[in-house]
């Protein structure tokens, strides 16, 4: 990210929609990232879980004030929202709320995402066992559904900037929707002029 960004941007990958996933992206984006100029959020490989109202507060933050000290900018508010931009990476293998979050952030207009499409996977589930308390499986019981009636099941999510990573260039290295990501996210902070 920083050979990528010039050490502008700072990289996030939400694991799974879990609290120890959440809990590394909130001490991430409000410590080490803190005085970066955006942020990539990763949601590629994601099997799901719940955290799209979460991530939706967490990265939906709007600038009101500083707290400054002798002239310097010692802390942003709000201090426990993210307020400065950011973009999000989706892979086609994104599952359940790995679906439901990216359709949230977009919904939302929080920002762009970069990847391939997610298929329409967002829903909740029970989940039951047998007589063999380590097998265990989901049962699809909840439905999330949009205003005009639409469910978000069987919805493909369309990224803003379709990518296809080639695999004879990610076992090298190259993570194209990466790169996309970021060109797209210091353009994005460049241009905003209201910026402060």
């Amino acid at each position: 990210m920083d050979s990528l960004s010039g050490g502008r941007l700072g990289y996030v990958h939400i694991r799974s929609m879990a609290d120890g996933s959440y809990r590394d992206v909130y001490a991430d984006i409000l410590g080490k990232y803190n005085l970066c100029d955006g942020i990539v959020i990763d949601t590629r490989h994601n099997g799901g879980g719940r955290l799209h109202e979460d991530i939706e507060i967490l990265f939906s933050g709007e600038k009101y004030l500083e707290q400054v000290i002798q002239g310097t900018v010692v802390c942003d508010m709000p201090s426990r929202r993210y307020n400065k931009h950011s973009i999000m990476l989706v892979a086609e293998d994104n599952y359940s709320n790995a679906h439901g979050t990216p359709w949230v952030y977009k919904h939302q207009g929080i920002g762009s995402i970069v990847g391939m499409p997610v298929p329409g996977t967002m829903t909740s589930v029970n989940w039951e066992t047998l007589q063999d308390p380590t097998m265990y499986f989901g049962i699809p019981v909840i439905g999330y559904r949009t205003r005009d009636g639409h469910y978000l099941e069987n919805s493909q999510l369309e990224p803003d900037f379709l990518v296809r990573n080639k695999p004879e260039e990610a076992v090298q290295g190259r993570d194209e929707q990466l790169e996309v990501a970021v060109r797209e996210l210091l353009r994005q902070i460049d241009a905003d002029k209201d910026r402060w």
